[in-house]
């Protein structure tokens, strides 16, 4: 069967008033990814984080990402830690952008950098908990992109 040819969205009338409807990246049938997401309340966050800090497991795959925006201009970043010294530090300029963006380069790119270190199990920790709710769904919506991006690393790395 010929591939189908992409739509051209300029192309498209849009004086009707109708919203365009795109495909859903993740069929409902597909499975679910190996990713466990905590968001504890704000007054039980440092104590679940201290929890995972004193766990061995997690000694030599502790990531912290942010995401900032600064005259107009969003970033992202992830930091690796161990032992409480600073290993690692991936930074990824955005441009034009939110901090929310930001956030899930972050975790984006230490996810990716965990991966390529062959980490099975990695701690991400982020701040926003909309960045992480994000990150996780590709439902149809804005910022789709990061969502399917993060969806197919862990895919490949399931591989």
């Amino acid at each position: 069967m010929p591939p189908t040819e992409p739509v051209d969205l300029v192309a498209i009338d849009h004086t009707l008033g109708m919203e365009l409807i795109l495909p859903v990246y993740a069929p409902p049938w597909a499975q679910p990814l190996p990713v466990t997401m905590i968001i504890p309340s704000k007054s039980e966050a440092l104590d679940v984080l201290q929890l995972y800090l004193q766990d061995p497991t997690w000694l030599k795959s502790t990531w912290f990402t942010e995401g900032s925006l600064l005259d107009r201009r969003a970033g992202g970043a992830a930091v690796r830690v161990e032992n409480d010294v600073q290993c690692e530090v991936v930074m990824i300029p955005l441009g034009d952008g939110q901090v929310t963006e930001g956030e899930i380069e972050g975790v984006i790119s230490g996810t990716a950098r965990a991966l390529e270190d062959d980490f099975d199990r990695a701690l991400m920790i982020s701040d926003s908990q909309a960045g992480l709710q994000g990150i996780t769904s590709t439902a149809a919506r804005s910022g789709q992109f990061r969502a399917i991006k993060y969806d197919q690393l862990i895919r490949a790395a399931m591989q």
